[in-house]
């Protein structure tokens, strides 16, 4: 743990307090270690899920997992991968797929939304003003330079976007220390490499389509052609690397139990 980082977070703490939490819960290792830490202090935060589609069968298992567990409701929100892939006619017949989700969004406005775009539905929703409000996102201060020198040019908590990193002082060892402590488990995919699903990608999607068979139709009712990237599979080429073998030695072990649910 880096003992100035963590001087910073122990002093902010009370100043957050008096806030409205909102984490940016990715189901993921550092967010869950976030949550497991803002429980610690007394604080409970309105928990938001970025979706990349709305009810991907495997993503729908471990959120319920985490709404029983921690005994609470997780609020699902459009990511810009959601929209934009769809839009973009991303692994889809291009014309008609864009005719059809722009006929069907335009009033809605959905292809326009970005993550500034959601907090202010979040601020307009709850009637507040930004100033009220703390964003929490789980980014350490040995995740990789940029996020090095995010830390240390803003410190654990950016003024301008009133966002606070919990967890910025914390070591991988650190995380696995939370999850044990409080028998905490991650997603499946955690069994394959180490991380938790964003997107559908090169490095996963084999995974998904023997593990999770249910999820891969599932995104293909959104993405018909994407079957083009199971022939450009970079697992391989992923798990050589140092640091991903030594996540994927250091996380495995906190996959969730596939039989825990019946479909996948």
């Amino acid at each position: 743990m880096h003992e100035e980082y963590e001087k910073q977070i122990q002093s902010y703490i009370p100043k957050i307090k008096e806030k409205v939490n909102i984490l940016h819960f990715s189901t993921g290792a550092d967010s869950v270690a976030c949550f497991l830490r803002l429980r610690e202090w007394g604080i409970e935060p309105i928990l938001i899920y970025d979706y990349y589609l709305p009810h991907i069968p495997m993503v729908d298992n471990y959120i319920d997992y985490f709404e029983k567990k921690f005994n609470v409701h997780i609020y699902r929100l459009p990511s810009e991968f959601c929209v934009r892939w769809i839009d973009n006619a991303l692994f889809q017949l291009p014309v008609k797929a864009r005719e059809d989700f722009r006929n069907a969004t335009t009033e809605l406005g959905f292809y326009k939304i970005t993550n500034n775009s959601n907090r202010k539905s979040i601020l307009k929703a709850l009637g507040l003003k930004k100033e009220q409000l703390v964003f929490h996102k789980g980014i350490k201060y040995d995740d990789g330079c940029w996020r090095r020198i995010t830390i240390m040019k803003n410190g654990v908590y950016s003024e301008a976007n009133h966002t606070f990193f919990p967890i910025a002082s914390f070591q991988v060892s650190d995380i696995i220390s939370i999850l044990e402590k409080y028998d905490c488990k991650l997603p499946i995919e955690y069994n394959w490499l180490g991380v938790s699903f964003e997107w559908l990608e090169s490095r996963n999607i084999n995974f998904i389509i023997r593990d999770c068979p249910a999820s891969y139709e599932y995104i293909k009712q959104y993405f018909p052609l994407v079957d083009v990237l199971k022939y450009r599979n970079y697992t391989d080429v992923n798990l050589k690397t140092g640091h991903k073998r030594v996540r994927l030695a250091n996380m495995q072990k906190f996959a969730i139990d596939k039989d825990l649910y019946e479909v996948w």
